[in-house]
């Protein structure tokens, strides 16, 4: 008898997919967090005339500053997408039924309290204790977190699933991987 159409493995297919978007999602929001980056780093006033108050009056001074600043983005883009991709296609392979490991499980419910414990600080400056007004750009980037948020969720919620799921179609513990 055909077991394939059964509720329970509808169901199972139903979170596979939905966690391997979630991983792609993921991914997704590390291309985002890197042009982010970018962007605030070469578009807004506030942070090219840091660079330029800081670099001496020497032309050695000013590569040397260009070269240490280059580096250090380098060294977070690296970074970030490294986290992304590690997350997401951890995320994309256990939905595919290729992978085993589930630390992206863990990374995701640290992501979930990184991102909760820094929502704050777009209203509110600590150094000074004043709350900030949000602009259109602010506004926007709460919004991309409290998404990510729901990604996280996602992952997690999907990946429990699964495993229940997997338990209850296959009772004697030998899952079979998907293409």
């Amino acid at each position: 008898m055909d077991n394939h159409n059964s509720d329970d493995n509808i169901k199972l297919r139903h979170m596979r997919d939905n966690l391997v978007h979630a991983g792609y999602g993921y991914i997704i929001f590390g291309i985002w967090s890197v042009l982010k980056l970018f962007m605030m780093s070469t578009m807004q006033k506030e942070y090219s005339g840091l660079l330029s108050d800081s670099i001496g009056s020497s032309t050695g001074d000013y590569f040397l500053a260009i070269a240490i600043t280059a580096a250090a983005y380098l060294v977070m883009i690296v970074f970030t997408l490294g986290i992304h991709l590690w997350i997401g296609y951890g995320a994309v392979r256990y939905g595919k039924g290729t992978g085993r490991k589930k630390s992206y499980v863990v990374m995701s419910a640290i992501g979930i309290i990184i991102t909760l414990a820094l929502l704050p600080f777009y209203f509110w400056n600590p150094s000074s204790g004043e709350a900030l007004i949000p602009d259109d750009t602010t506004i926007a980037s709460v919004l991309v977190d409290i998404t990510l948020l729901f990604v996280f969720l996602d992952m997690i919620i999907s990946t429990v699933r699964i495993d229940r799921l997997m338990k209850s179609t296959d009772p004697d513990g030998s899952s079979e991987t998907r293409d």
